[in-house]
């Protein structure tokens, strides 16, 4: 079997997400790529078209290593800087939180965005989000 990036063999026994992507573990490594999770998006008609056909993709980000892109990233800090009495709050870019994927229609390019795994992002200021409840005992009008 060869990668479909790099054209090389692959080893005699590809591992099982080489096999599934036909990607060899160092081009997977170097682009960023993940298996994909499992859907998001109900299966229903464009919003803005009513086209059925959609491309689904999980949009990087490319500072240095390709990483999926994600909503927020867990905070941890770093050994004292040399010229404060504050430690440094840095974000650790591969354990980011709420990876997502964006579905484009094929018929007009409307771009719907989903987050995996909603119920487990963080709420606070250090992660730059907050929860916004819009449930009421008040019926919708």
């Amino acid at each position: 079997m060869n990668c479909k990036v790099c054209k090389r063999e692959t080893v005699e026994n590809p591992e099982p997400a080489t096999l599934a992507s036909g990607i060899c573990n160092g081009c997977r490594t170097k682009l960023g790529v993940m298996p994909l999770p499992p859907s998001r998006r109900p299966a229903r008609p464009c919003g803005r078209c009513n086209g059925m056909k959609f491309v689904r993709a999980v949009p990087r980000e490319h500072d240095g290593t390709p990483a999926p892109m994600v909503l927020t990233h867990p905070v941890s800090t770093t050994q004292q800087m040399l010229s404060s009495l504050l430690e440094a709050v840095v974000p650790s870019h591969r354990l980011g939180i709420g990876v997502l994927e964006v579905y484009v229609c094929v018929g007009c390019g409307f771009i719907e965005w989903y987050c995996q795994e909603p119920d487990k992002l963080p709420i606070g200021p250090e992660y730059m989000t907050e929860l916004v409840d819009y449930s009421s005992d008040q019926p919708y009008r």
